[in-house]
């Protein structure tokens, strides 16, 4: 009796341990399986960086890439459609999908089924909601929803963690919700021009985040736990309503690796003393502010290139800017400058200057120093003359004196013609009653705008300028063109907008082979002379 016990006993504990041998087998098995499949479906993912290369093909039929649909990884449609494609929901192998520009208003819920998806763009559409099935899009890396009509955040997105970047700019959003700061492979995401009136504490926990862009919002503050992203590297809080903007700069200097900070529009008065601080910080953007004077620790910033004090009441600008040696782009327009100091000729690297719409009556001597300007606008200036130096400026290639009513034009035109770079020249609304023939001198031209000027026939020499590819006459009172315009051998866009007294085209136009675009809007030409236009020029866009 007492063996047979012991053997009942022996009996179960094997049958136990057996049952739970095959418990464990097919456990692993089961663990192997879900394995091998992920990392199938892993090698079934294309790099990034490949994915948006030419290296892989680009469908842009949606008929042509379901017949391929094996090899079909990115598909970029041109066709309006109002909702997706049914086709495009078995296309299982799509990865990169764009759908841009084409009053576009449901994905379905279809949608769903494209699990395979890495990036995504919807932009510039007619998009307010999401489907329930967007949650499913797991391998999603890159999603463009800029400029449509979403009133909501779209939630269901929020638990696809792995998105990188995340573009919701140009939308009508009044709330980012808590959730945000759970999304943790963000990388770059975009807020600009939206309602937002708060942004979660949350967004601090984006530990990986790099770029943010909340530009143009409703917002009366920020967390502070945005200095706690030590990855950022880019940051835009310009034009938000902020009740104390000062605070921004307590957070802002935590971030020792951010090298692009615009702070534009901000209503900011003063800047801190301590503004030095800034170290990291190559681009700058301080425009639209109320700044009227900036701190000696302002100049400390030895490693700005990029710096735009555009539209501030500064009046005085101390010599100390010649410490920003390393600056390649300075705005300075739309100030209360009546000079600048002589240390400005010290920026050697200076490559872009505006001094565009300043109470400047002189032309600063010091920016004849600036051998390798490239560009400068310089118009809307009160100033009679530029200096003879200004020829100093060898690597000019840009200028603009639009607007400088008052600036002498044959001196001027001697002295420009001695820069043997340029090639784009501006005096726009100048209100010259005669082009001067001296425009001739400048033979290098390839872009020149005279528009909003009271002249009613243009020089010779003007025709002289072969190198010219776009040439802008509007809103003059230009009464016919020559018939030498056929010697602009080179033009390809014209315009003669807005001269209402304009009533004759020579036949000779014909002979301009690269036009590509002729603007007649608001001219007195006949309609039989509009008829020969169009018989001349078959395969020029004519605006009328």
């Amino acid at each position: 009796m007492l063996a047979a016990s012991c053997c009942y006993v022996s009996n179960r504990k094997y049958a136990e341990n057996l049952q739970y041998f095959l418990f464990m087998r097919i456990l692993f098995c089961l663990i192997c399986f879900l394995f091998s499949f992920t990392l199938i479906a892993q090698k079934q993912l294309l790099p990034l960086e490949k994915l948006e290369s030419d290296e892989v093909t680009t469908y842009t039929s949606v008929d042509m890439a379901f017949l391929e649909k094996e090899k079909a990884f990115k598909l970029r449609i041109f066709q309006l459609h109002s909702s997706l494609p049914p086709a495009i929901a078995q296309l299982n192998n799509l990865q990169a999908l764009y759908m841009e520009s084409m009053y576009f208003e449901y994905p379905t819920e279809r949608f769903g089924n494209l699990s395979n998806l890495q990036i995504l763009s919807f932009k510039s559409n007619k998009l307010d909601t999401l489907p329930e099935s967007f949650a499913n899009l797991k391998n999603l890396k890159k999603l463009n929803l800029n400029s449509n009509r979403f009133v909501d955040f779209p939630t269901q997105i929020l638990p696809l963690n792995n998105i990188q970047k995340l573009d919701l700019g140009h939308n009508e959003i009044p709330l980012v919700p808590s959730g945000i700061g759970s999304m943790s492979s963000l990388n770059e995401l975009y807020l600009n021009n939206n309602y937002i009136k708060n942004l979660s504490d949350s967004i601090g926990n984006l530990k990986q985040l790099s770029v943010l862009n909340v530009f143009q919002n409703k917002m009366e503050s920020l967390p502070a736990s945005i200095g706690n992203i030590s990855s950022l590297t880019k940051l835009n809080i310009g034009r938000n309503p902020l009740k104390n903007p000062d605070e921004v700069f307590g957070w802002i200097y935590k971030l020792s690796n951010l090298s692009d900070l615009t702070l534009k529009g901000l209503k900011i008065k003063t800047l801190p003393k301590d503004i030095g601080k800034l170290k990291s910080v190559l681009h700058l953007s301080l425009e639209e502010n109320l700044l009227e004077k900036l701190p000696d620790s302002f100049f400390d910033l030895k490693q700005l290139f990029w710096l735009d004090l555009g539209n501030n009441h500064i009046d005085t600008l101390q010599e100390k800017i010649g410490n920003l040696e390393n600056l390649v782009w300075l705005s300075l327009e739309r100030n209360d400058l009546k000079k600048l100091p002589d240390s400005l000729s010290l920026l050697k690297n200076l490559r872009y200057l505006s001094l565009r719409s300043m109470r400047m009556d002189v032309f600063p001597e010091s920016v004849c120093g600036l051998e390798l300007l490239e560009e400068l606008n310089a118009s809307n200036l009160q100033i009679r003359k530029i200096p003879k130096s200004f020829a100093y400026l060898k690597n000019l290639r840009s200028l603009n004196l639009g607007f400088c009513r008052y600036l002498e034009q044959q001196s001027t035109f001697e002295i420009l013609a001695k820069l043997p770079k340029l090639n784009d020249f501006s005096m726009a609304g100048a209100q010259y009653k005669t082009l001067p023939a001296a425009i001739g001198s400048l033979k290098n031209l390839q872009r020149l705008d005279v528009s909003d000027n009271d002249f009613t026939v243009l020089p010779d020499s003007l025709y002289t300028l072969t190198e010219l590819k776009e040439l802008i006459l509007a809103d003059c009172e230009l009464t016919k063109i020559s018939h030498k315009i056929s010697q602009l051998e080179n033009l390809e866009i014209l315009d003669l907008r807005y001269n209402t007294k304009l009533k004759y085209i020579p036949e000779s136009i014909r002979d301009l082979k690269k036009l590509k675009v002729l603007y007649l809007r608001n001219t007195a030409l006949p309609v039989s002379e509009k008829a020969c236009i169009e018989e001349w020029l078959p395969n020029v866009k004519v605006y009328y």
